[in-house]
């Protein structure tokens, strides 16, 4: 694992001390711990408009394939020869 130095306030090292003591945790896994739900709440966020941007797309362009998606593994071979 790797160690980094992080400035506090006072009053934010008081506040970290007094919610460690009360989940009966370290003040470093709670700082772990919001930073893993930070950095999952984010990509989750980024998957959500990743799924927008290809719904607002789906169903646009015609390829004039009536059987494209039951297909599209053969098409795919087809057009790569």
């Amino acid at each position: 694992m790797t160690q980094t130095l992080i400035e506090l306030t006072d009053e934010q090292m008081s506040a970290l001390e007094n919610l460690a003591s009360e989940r009966h945790i370290s003040p470093s896994e709670i700082i772990q711990q919001e930073l893993e739900r930070l950095l999952r709440k984010k990509a989750t966020k980024i998957d959500s408009k990743m799924k927008e941007r290809a719904l607002s797309v789906a169903g646009r362009f015609k390829s004039g394939i009536h059987d494209l998606a039951a297909h599209h593994d053969e098409y795919l071979v087809e057009s790569l020869q």
